[in-house]
Order: structure tokens, then sequence, then C-alpha cells
């Protein structure tokens, strides 16, 4: 055996990483978003009374409220019974993420990072979709000149900031 071989079986990334432990390490990333994204959405549901209460969060900046969105960012499509919709969309965007990786299209490990935490992020309003038929939505921009931004959670954090990274 020479410097360089691979030992591993299977597909290998450009970066040298097998794809299955490019996947691998990959679950655990995901595994703490849902776990975290789900305990603020049990939390803000039992504490915070739905659509009427305000705490801060961060002084000034983000407060906490209970919003339940059957829609999407600024609840567009909540009326349109949308929530199969989004479901299906979850589905296949998670069995695109998985194809994407197993087929190594996409090249270096922050890219596939990137799109592994947008999964994570569709996977956890997905999973509010399944069992509630909504998303919690929780924190909101304090300043009131960004009161006009949607309500959002720990998930449509991971869904927008790692998908403008992604494609950066």
């Amino acid at each position: 055996m020479g410097v360089g071989i691979q030992l591993t079986t299977g597909v290998v990334t450009r970066d040298g990483d097998s794809v299955a432990a490019a996947v691998g390490t990959a679950v655990p990333g995901v595994l703490l978003i849902l776990i975290g994204d789900q305990a603020m959405k049990y939390w803000t549901s039992v504490n915070i009374p739905l659509n009427s209460a305000q705490r801060s969060f961060i002084p000034n900046v983000v407060d906490i409220t209970n919003i339940h969105n059957s829609g999407a960012a600024f609840g567009i499509l909540r009326n349109a019974g949308a929530r199969w919709f989004f479901i299906a969309l979850a589905i296949i965007f998670v069995a695109l993420v998985v194809w994407l990786l197993k087929n190594d299209v996409i090249k270096g490990r922050f890219g596939r990072w990137m799109l592994v935490m947008v999964m994570a992020g569709g996977v956890g309003n997905c999973l509010d979709r399944i069992i509630s038929g909504y998303v919690v939505d929780m924190f909101q921009f304090a300043p009131k000149f960004l009161k006009w931004f949607p309500v959002f959670n720990i998930a449509d954090i991971f869904i927008s900031v790692c998908g403008i990274l992604f494609c950066i």
C-alpha cells in the first residue's frame, strides 16, 4: 500500500472522505439541530400564550412570542391548506440532499455541511407540520423598524442562514 491509498470501501468524495463517513458525521449535527429546534418550540408552546404575549429574549433585539404558522414565511399559503405540499416538499428535499451527497455532487466539506444544515431545518419544520399541522414560530425582532419581518424559529435560521452560505 502506498501513500494516499484510500482504505475505505465505496464512493470517496473529492475531499478524500468516504460518502458514508461524510453522511455519518452529519447525523449528530442534524440530531442536535432537531432536538434544539423541537425543545424551543415545546418550551414556547408551554410558556408563552398563543398570539398574545412576548418576552424579551435579547433585550431590544429579539423577543419571544408564540405563533402557529400553517403557511410559509410571512404566512404565505397559510389559508390554502398547503400543509401536505410543504410536507411533500421537505421529503423531496431530503431525498435530493441524500442523493447529492451519495453521488458526491456537492464539492467541498463546507458546501455539504451547509446543505445538511438546511435539510435539518426543513426536517424540523416538517415534523411540526406532520404532528400539529402548523409550525411553531417564536423569534421576533424587537426594534420597531423590523416589526415587518416574519416571526421565525430555530429551523428557519438554519434554512435561511445555511442556505445563503451554501449559495455563496
